[in-house]
């Protein structure tokens, strides 16, 4: 059995007395440990199919077909069901972390949050708890950055602390909704190392939505790809990309960006140069707000363009 099924699901909006389809009888399935990318342009309906999944979907949406997890209909589900489901068994991460997260709270508070209500964790067990979690995503000096704003992290570090948030309650299934693509490429391939990581060592299921191709060849144990809110194709990641059968499909993978810059004239003058560059952000405890260290956003960079 499929942990997550998924038959003929249909979502419509309603808006001024009509219902405007946004995905028509879309059917997949995602296995135990298994990494499924949903992949199309936007407006797809990719995003509007994971929203469905937990019934996260905005009071105008109509939700018809079957979503099955672990064997268990989610589609009209009471909300009770619905709530322990959300952020237990199955978590989000998102696109942006600056718009999920609060910027009038620590990162703490909002770790925290979420293990208090379903975990019942206080004081000092949910501290270690938080600072365990805040290691595991790879954030350095974890029990430093408890007293921090989302605002004084690198958009990286919030996104790995996202991926804490998602992984707080050990869920079975992370959904995982552009979670890279508000990141510099470097950035990027570090948090699907993490991801990949964090799948194997803690047997997670991943259903990652996205429209960039090379992510997908990197992850994705299938593909399932949508256009206009129907799935159009759908099979293993190796067979899509070598012998992609509709259309679509090989419209994406022709549009992918595939070569090398223009080489640069040896006589080119300099535009720009910078030597031995320092940003430094003050790290500060205490009622007097005294310096205790320092975050090294910029450490001795020296480039020339």
């Amino acid at each position: 059995m499929s942990l997550l099924e998924i038959r003929g699901l249909s979502v419509d909006f309603r808006q001024d007395g009509r219902e405007m389809p946004a995905v028509r009888n879309v059917s997949f399935h995602v296995g135990a440990g298994e990494t499924v990318a949903v992949v199309g342009e936007s407006g797809s309906g990719k995003s509007v199919t994971a929203l469905a999944t937990v019934d996260l979907l905005p009071e105008s949406a109509v939700a018809r077909g079957s979503v099955l997890y672990q064997g268990e209909e989610m589609i009209g589900a009471p909300e009770d069901r619905l709530q322990r489901i959300r952020g237990n068994d199955i978590s989000f991460i998102f696109q942006e972390p600056m718009t999920s997260l609060n910027p009038l709270h620590t990162i703490e508070k909002q770790l925290g949050e979420s293990l208090s209500v379903h975990q019942g964790l206080r004081g000092q067990p949910l501290q270690d708890r938080i600072v365990e979690l805040l290691g595991k995503v790879g954030i350095p000096d974890p029990v430093m950055r408890l007293k921090s704003y989302p605002h004084q992290l690198s958009g990286g570090q919030r996104q790995r602390v996202m991926i804490a948030m998602a992984l707080a309650n050990e869920p079975q299934l992370l959904i995982a909704d552009e979670p890279t693509t508000a990141l510099d490429v470097t950035i990027e391939a570090q948090i699907l190392e993490l991801l990949a990581d964090l799948q194997r060592s803690e047997g997670l299921s991943l259903l990652f939505i996205t429209h960039d191709l090379g992510v997908v060849r990197k992850i994705a144990d299938r593909v399932v790809v949508m256009r206009q809110g129907e799935v159009v194709e759908t099979g293993p990641c190796a067979q899509i990309f070598d012998a992609p059968s509709h259309a679509y499909t090989k419209m994406l993978l022709d549009a992918e960006t595939i070569g090398a810059p223009a080489p640069v004239a040896e006589d080119a003058p300099e535009l720009l140069c910078t030597d031995q560059l320092r940003v430094w952000f003050p790290i500060q405890r205490g009622i007097l707000r005294r310096t205790v260290g320092h975050v090294k956003a910029v450490n001795a960079a020296s480039l020339s363009v």
